[in-house]
């Protein structure tokens, strides 16, 4: 069956309408109470001022400049820049216009995830092994916490809950129109539920209480598959996901800049575009150090394809992510010795576009 464009699925990013109160999909591992406020409202950060006008909007010029001339931001203005840099937010907008369009984005992904949820009952829950006991107790806290979200939800007030069924409407309207091949979803949450407990789960973010932020990069990264099908899922993506979730620390705002991203570097997961970089990256090695790139070429490393882990299904390592292993080639004679080559990339280190 013929599947429609993911680009009904994706939101025009304009500002729209007036601030509503809701922010449903944007709490903590589904935690009530953790609440993302809008976007950067005026003077709402000391280190961004000058960047920021009285009503909100990001001057993104002065923005880009600041960031440069700083060296990045400050770890406390990280989430509320990244909105900008990755498209969740146009900068013209107003503390106002985002509240309102942060609602109506949250909307929009629950409905999302209500579809897949829907369609592929036999995904909700995790595949477990049964012999991961921190796992199977990160399952049970984010179930736990998404009953308690519910009866959050529950209790909000008549005109919170009128303002929100206008919202749910309009998104129920333009996800219907998607249709999802569930086959390749299937394959998509098989291969998620493999990688998601090889997240780094020694981060903080990840550990006690936090370990149910897990399941929800699970379901960022279900969600995506299901509403992006010609990219879909491949291994390294957890990783990358998982800096969005644990730097905005919304379930909501990483959904959107995760997919603002990706559309961006999706070929870089296709076969197509990993060759392109390949090739790029030996070009790169020869304008750069033509001594190494000849030592490589002799030793039958010339193609560089070790600069990317590429794990089978069931191995440990991602696909297509990017890593440097030159400790591992011999430097005969290499005048500048290993050390000024034995870089190795952070495996995350796609996923820190500001520092």
């Amino acid at each position: 069956m013929e599947r429609q464009s993911d680009a009904a699925a994706v939101p025009q990013r304009k500002a729209m309408g007036s601030p509503q109160n809701g922010d449903e999909g944007s709490n903590r591992g589904a935690v009530p109470g953790n609440l993302c406020q809008p976007l950067l409202s005026p003077c709402s950060s000391s280190g961004l001022q000058g960047v920021v006008d009285s009503e909100g909007r990001v001057d993104e010029s002065r923005l880009r400049a600041y960031i440069f001339k700083q060296g990045g931001v400050l770890p406390g203005d990280r989430r509320l820049v990244w909105g900008f840099l990755f498209g969740m937010y146009p900068c013209s907008s107003t503390a106002l216009e985002r509240a309102a369009l942060s609602e109506e984005l949250g909307v929009r992904y629950q409905t999302m995830k209500r579809k897949w949820q829907r369609e592929l009952p036999g995904a909700v829950r995790m595949r477990l092994n049964g012999t991961d006991e921190e796992l199977i107790a990160a399952v049970k806290r984010f179930e736990r916490s998404r009953l308690e979200a519910e009866e959050s939800e529950a209790e909000e007030s008549e005109e919170a809950r009128e303002k929100k069924a206008f919202l749910k409407l309009q998104a129920q309207v333009l996800i219907d129109r998607v249709q999802l091949d569930i086959e390749e979803l299937q394959e998509a949450v098989r291969i998620i539920d493999k990688d998601v407990p090889r997240t780094e789960r020694d981060l903080d973010y990840f550990l006690g209480e936090g370990s149910a932020n897990l399941l929800v990069l699970r379901e960022v990264l279900i969600t995506f598959a299901a509403f992006h099908p010609d990219v879909s899922y491949t291994q390294g993506m957890n990783e990358l996901c998982s800096r969005f979730l644990e730097v905005l620390d919304s379930e909501r705002d990483s959904y959107w800049c995760f997919s603002s991203y990706m559309e961006k570097i999706a070929d870089d997961f296709k076969a197509d575009g990993l060759r392109r970089k390949i090739e790029l990256e030996v070009k790169l090695l020869q304008e750069l150090d033509p001594e190494l790139h000849a030592h490589l070429g002799r030793e039958d490393l010339g193609s560089l394809t070790f600069c990317h882990r590429r794990g089978g299904e069931d191995g440990a390592a991602p696909l297509c992510e990017p890593r440097l292993h030159l400790r591992a080639v011999p430097l005969r004679g290499h005048p500048a010795g290993a050390q000024s080559h034995a870089a190795e990339l952070p495996q995350r280190g796609a996923a820190h576009p500001v520092h």
